[in-house]
């Protein structure tokens, strides 16, 4: 996903494999395109090269979703949410944390 965001900022079009990775960050035909196979992958990159100004308008798109998702206040409130989030939970004491079976519970000393 790293090399997607760089492409992005560096406003070059993307052409990735469709895994949940990149899928999660490339919407095919909006911010760059997707394939599943090798030949897919060749059929794609003939877009970019057929098709004038797919390239551009891909970039665009790319660039104004990282400026949108992931720019240092975005990434700055998703760790603020996380954090909030983490102290908002009930923390386990420690004593309660023990490994081992419930009380009451049949003991097997086989594992």
């Amino acid at each position: 996903m790293r090399a997607q965001l760089e492409a992005f900022l560096l406003g070059t079009p993307v052409v990735a494999r469709s895994n949940s990775g990149n899928a999660a960050l490339v919407a095919h035909g909006r911010t760059g395109l997707l394939f599943e196979s090798a030949d897919e992958a060749v059929e794609q990159a003939a877009r970019l090269l057929d098709e004038p100004g797919l390239g551009a308008q891909l970039a665009r798109a790319a660039e104004a979703q990282v400026a949108r998702d992931h720019s240092a206040r975005a990434e700055a409130e998703g760790y603020r949410a996380a954090l909030q989030l983490a102290l908002d939970t009930p923390v386990v004491p420690a004593a309660s944390a023990a490994v081992g079976p419930p009380p009451g519970a049949a003991r097997s000393d086989t594992f």
